[in-house]
């Protein structure tokens, strides 16, 4: 019976997951997709946002009040946002989650995306966007 209960709370994605066929990408075809495990991903995304954090005072921003996390740059999101974390690589599937942390990655993902969206046409954004597209869905 308990056996039954924990293959029940294992991921409905699991499989698609650990599988390389049919990768959801905002850089790269499936077949190249399958070829780039998180590990190398996150690499691309945290390496995009230092690259960005770095010509960011060129593009001075204010902040909305409709931002969520409170991070008010590309700094703060690369040193505390939980989805640029070393342990996000390894964090449990969207699926698995209850409604309140879905919440907050939906705001967190928000909040990347307003802060990155003055540098959208360079390829750092898009290796940022790569990794919210096949971490988080």
């Amino acid at each position: 019976m308990l056996q039954a209960q924990l293959a029940q709370s294992k991921s409905l994605n699991a499989a698609i997951l650990k599988s390389h066929k049919n990768v959801d990408s905002y850089l790269f075809s499936p077949q190249q997709a399958a070829l780039h495990d998180l590990d190398e991903l996150y690499a691309l995304a945290t390496n995009g946002l230092q690259f960005l954090a770095s010509s960011q005072s060129s593009y001075p921003r204010k902040r909305t009040k409709d931002h969520h996390s409170g991070h008010n740059d590309l700094r703060s999101i690369l040193n505390n946002s939980p989805l640029f974390l070393p342990s996000a690589r390894v964090m449990r599937d969207r699926t698995t989650l209850n409604p309140d942390e879905n919440d907050m990655i939906n705001n967190e993902v928000d909040d990347v995306l307003h802060t990155i969206s003055p540098w959208l046409t360079q390829q750092a954004a898009g290796g940022v966007i790569e990794w919210l597209v096949r971490r988080y869905r």
